[in-house]
């Protein structure tokens, strides 16, 4: 069933479960998929603030990346990690996404993204931390993003892969909206930036590296 204090929160906008549901429902879970980016520092507060949440967040002393809303702290998904291990009793978890923005408009500019390299060995060691010291079943991590992408509402804005994509922007009369900055069809070249250097040497290894390294 959900938490009492979802309930108190959402009230009658939830659905409810009969008995037999939730016997059903009960540890069916193969695994827990967890996506995360930032972290954040939040005070109580007594009047439900964004997403009806009771609480002020701040992100002051974080590293920001490109996203407005994205601030980098390794050791707050170490904290997540071990709240989802006590609170699901030890599950298989799978970070199923997690990365970081920066900006570049050609491939010399994305070539060496230290800030990202930095983010994937931060949330990485912590990770193995939480196995390690912590005893928390993590199964497996996927970077977002191999290669730069449509970012939902940003669109081509922004760019988390670790790939640089070139969309050889130019005009598209059958979209919506930004009709002169769509990707066109062409060669659409793919520079590998330094973050997917280090990642697939730590697939390979197996090992965590210096962030600094270069492809």
């Amino acid at each position: 069933d959900y938490p009492e204090s979802m309930k108190r929160v959402l009230g009658d906008r939830l659905p409810t479960f009969t008995e037999e549901e939730k016997a059903l429902v009960v540890g069916s879970a193969d695994f827990f998929g967890l996506n995360h980016y930032g972290t954040g520092w939040v005070t109580n507060s007594e009047d439900p603030e964004w997403m009806e949440i009771y609480g002020v967040v701040s992100e002051e002393g974080f590293p920001q990346a490109e996203s407005i809303w994205l601030f980098g702290a390794g050791w707050g998904l170490r904290k997540l990690l071990n709240w989802v291990n006590l609170r699901y009793g030890n599950p298989d978890i799978f970070i199923t996404e997690g990365g970081w923005s920066l900006p570049a408009d050609t491939a010399a500019e994305a070539q060496h993204d230290i800030d990202r390299t930095a983010y994937y060995a931060n949330y990485t060691s912590e990770i193995l931390n939480s196995i390690v010291e912590d005893g928390v079943n993590v199964k497996g991590y996927f970077a977002w993003s191999l290669m730069d992408n449509f970012e939902w509402e940003r669109g081509y804005v922004e760019r988390f892969g670790v790939i640089f994509n070139d969309f050889a922007f130019g005009t598209d009369e059958n979209t919506a909206a930004n009709q002169t900055h769509q990707p066109t069809a062409g060669a659409q070249v793919r520079t590998p930036k330094d973050s997917a250097c280090w990642l697939s040497q730590l697939w390979q290894t197996n090992a965590l590296l210096d962030p600094e390294y270069q492809c």
